[in-house]
């Protein structure tokens, strides 16, 4: 104890040191996730925003935030061989390196970067089953990533009748028909 668990998100500031940035925390902690990083593009942000209409009958605007920019000149080779190198050496201390999604070789990681209609075998969201997001006024959705969409106040309405409500139904039953266009790379989705 306590159980320390540092997060780096590749990106275009840190991809060449993965390595050592490993080697930092290998002793010093148990478990070390690395994400790949969430991002959209233009394209599946407005595919998004048409989907989302239908679905829920309004457009969206909270997701424009994800759009692809600090992972714009992540280079994948180099990303595989810094992945390679963690992996390698990684039974020299007691930190366990995660990779989220759990991809490990340069045409995998390129495909992430350029192929957003690829859900890396993630083609359902579990975590919309256990997981709410509150926002400081007491707006409650069903993703962090969804503030567009509140299925209730819990300043006015309890928890429990939020989540089991109407509107936290529909997004769930909504989602059953697949994912949204800027689901496939969640980290919520591939953590989960």
């Amino acid at each position: 104890m306590p159980f320390v668990v540092p997060i780096t998100v590749i990106s275009n500031y840190n991809y060449q040191h993965l390595a050592e940035i490993h080697d930092l925390v290998r002793d010093k902690t148990q478990l070390h996730p690395y994400y790949y990083g969430w991002f959209i593009t233009q394209e599946r942000a407005t595919e998004h925003e048409q989907v989302f209409a239908s679905r829920f009958g309004h457009t969206p605007v909270n997701h424009t935030g994800y759009l692809k920019s600090c992972f714009n000149d992540v280079d994948p080779a180099v990303v595989a061989e810094q992945v390679h190198n963690i992996r390698t050496s990684s039974s020299k201390g007691p930190s366990v390196p995660q990779f989220i999604p759990d991809i490990y070789t340069e045409k995998d990681i390129r495909r992430y970067y350029d192929d957003h209609t690829w859900d890396v075998g993630y083609s359902s969201c579990e975590s919309i089953y256990h997981v709410a997001e509150i926002s400081p006024n007491g707006d409650m959705t069903p993703c962090r990533d969804y503030q567009d969409y509140v299925a209730g106040n819990v300043c006015t309405t309890p928890f429990y009748d939020v989540w089991n409500g109407a509107a936290f139904t529909r997004f769930r039953n909504e989602m059953k028909k697949g994912l949204m266009p800027v689901c496939t790379r969640c980290c919520g989705l591939q953590g989960f």
